[in-house]
């Protein structure tokens, strides 16, 4: 038996209390699914550059998971396509013990295309694990090469200056409330690029995974945010000493309500 419970009010409302349309519901897919007992729990991409931003610096860390209770042999294989051409390919074969295993990649690929909102260039990254050549599950995901710096404060992709002409994009759609399809997303990503936008602010919560899948696809540079906001508290601390902050009765300033914050932040950043 599943059973989901949605409540109106909660602790919560003060954290997601948002300027703006506050409707109820589940906002989001919910899904349960299953794995083997040796599975990829999760992995971390990092694609960057360097040599005059014209080589990739590619790094992978892949995070198997042994929920059996004995060691297993198994084969780590990934490829990096342009396209159908696999440009970088290679496996190891590691020792999976129970519980976490932590597994590393890195490799340096010249004259690669890189990421920008004007060419937003992407390779496709499958991870497949192995015991010995047959294929027990495969992942894959989109991966964009590109270097963001800040230098004399100024925002630079790929050591170019950039221009943010941005706008801050609420979930809200005019007949499903909160619940934003990924067409209704495309609309808006296509409405976007037409009056010559390349950058979005997720006010005030993080999106839908389509979002920023799309967001590479098309090229716009995101500015994500965790889900806090305490709005209707309307209470700044400024000019407080810190006795009066003490006892100030908005959330960002109790101490009880610290691992909620930090919660939801890392959450996001898990996740994106």
């Amino acid at each position: 038996t599943i059973a989901v419970q949605v409540l109106r009010w909660s602790d919560a409302s003060y954290m997601e209390d948002q300027d703006f349309w506050r409707l109820s519901g589940i906002e989001r897919d919910v899904y349960v699914y299953a794995t083997n007992k040796v599975t990829v729990r999760d992995f971390k991409v990092i694609a960057d550059l360097e040599n005059n931003y014209k080589d990739g610096i590619f790094k992978l860390a892949v995070e198997v998971l042994n929920t059996s209770d004995v060691n297993s042999k198994r084969t780590i294989e990934i490829k990096l396509l342009d396209a159908d051409k696999i440009i970088y390919e290679t496996s190891k074969e590691v020792n999976v013990k129970i519980g976490k295993n932590n597994i590393d990649f890195s490799a340096k690929l010249p004259t690669i295309k890189t990421w920008t909102a004007e060419t937003p260039n992407l390779y496709k990254l499958v991870i497949n694990l192995k015991d010995e050549n047959v294929v027990l599950e495969s992942s894959a995901i989109k991966v964009g090469f590109r270097n963001i710096e800040i230098k004399n404060s100024q925002f630079l992709v790929n050591g170019k200056p950039i221009l943010l002409k941005g706008v801050n994009l609420h979930d809200h759609s005019e007949t499903e409330g909160h619940v934003i399809s990924e067409a209704l997303t495309m609309k808006d990503l296509q409405l976007m690029k037409q009056n010559n936008l390349n950058a979005i602010r997720c006010s005030h919560y993080p999106k839908n995974s389509h979002f920023y899948r799309l967001c590479d696809q098309y090229g716009f540079y995101v500015i994500n945010e965790a889900n806090i906001e305490s709005h209707g508290m309307g209470a700044t601390n400024q000019g407080l000493d810190d006795n009066l902050k003490k006892q100030a009765i908005h959330p960002a300033y109790q101490p009880q309500w610290k691992a909620m914050h930090l919660d939801r932040t890392v959450r996001m950043f898990e996740r994106d």
